[in-house]
């Protein structure tokens, strides 16, 4: 792509294009300060809409029609290699993990409010790293913690808003370099879940959480 994008052009109108489209949208907004400026301030915009209006919580009926009748048998088919290839496992095994995460009795409550964690057992490439699907209610908060080395995340379901100001939404990725300190607010809409591969472990107000350290479960 060689011209600009248009003023004010954010989430919902890449939505619309071909994954063609998009991936060259994406590429340019990527190498462009003034286009990645105004797809920005766009999906600020759209944040700041969706945080002003109250929430409206469907019935548990509704909503489990309405994931029934509009997603596959796993609705996150979609991210099967990407995910596998950051555990380091086969692609059977991490669609099984996949299909496991709207079953809630996989999740355990974390000591921070409205986050709950999934442990993934990976491959050999990950034996020095937490390995985790990460689910965080819209409105709460995966606390400010920092990373002993990388870390890779990739969002599966929902958006939130980095420390950083940043929006990230389904399907994006979200890289840590060793030494990065941030937190995760959930924003209004389905839970903000996640996988994260943080290598070497993680700390909290200095404390490190290790791979093999019970609190990282």
């Amino acid at each position: 792509m060689s011209l600009h994008i248009d003023s004010g052009f954010g989430p919902l109108d890449l939505e619309q294009l071909s994954p063609q489209q998009q991936g060259e949208i994406l590429a340019h907004v990527g190498a462009c300060e003034r286009c990645a400026d105004e797809y920005g301030n766009a999906s600020e915009a759209l944040a700041a809409l969706t945080l002003a209006l109250p929430p409206v919580e469907p019935s548990a009926d509704l909503r489990d029609r309405i994931l029934r009748d509009a997603t596959p048998a796993n609705r996150f088919a979609q991210f099967v290699d990407q995910a596998a290839r950051m555990a380091d496992l086969d692609a059977e095994n991490m669609a099984a993990l996949l299909a496991k995460i709207d079953d809630l009795s996989n999740w355990t409550e974390s000591p921070m409010e409205g986050v709950s964690l999934f442990a993934v057992q990976g491959g050999r490439d990950t034996s020095n790293a937490i390995v985790r699907f990460v689910r965080i209610k819209p409105g709460s908060v995966f606390l400010q913690h920092g990373h002993l080395g990388h870390e890779t995340t990739l969002v599966l379901q929902g958006s939130c808003r980095e420390s950083s100001g940043r929006i990230v939404r389904r399907g994006e990725v979200i890289e840590g370099e060793p030494g990065m300190e941030h937190e995760l607010m959930a924003l209004p809409g389905p839970d903000f879940v996640y996988l994260a591969v943080a290598k070497g472990g993680i700390t909290f107000s200095g404390i490190p959480i290790l791979p093999d350290d019970p609190s990282a479960d």
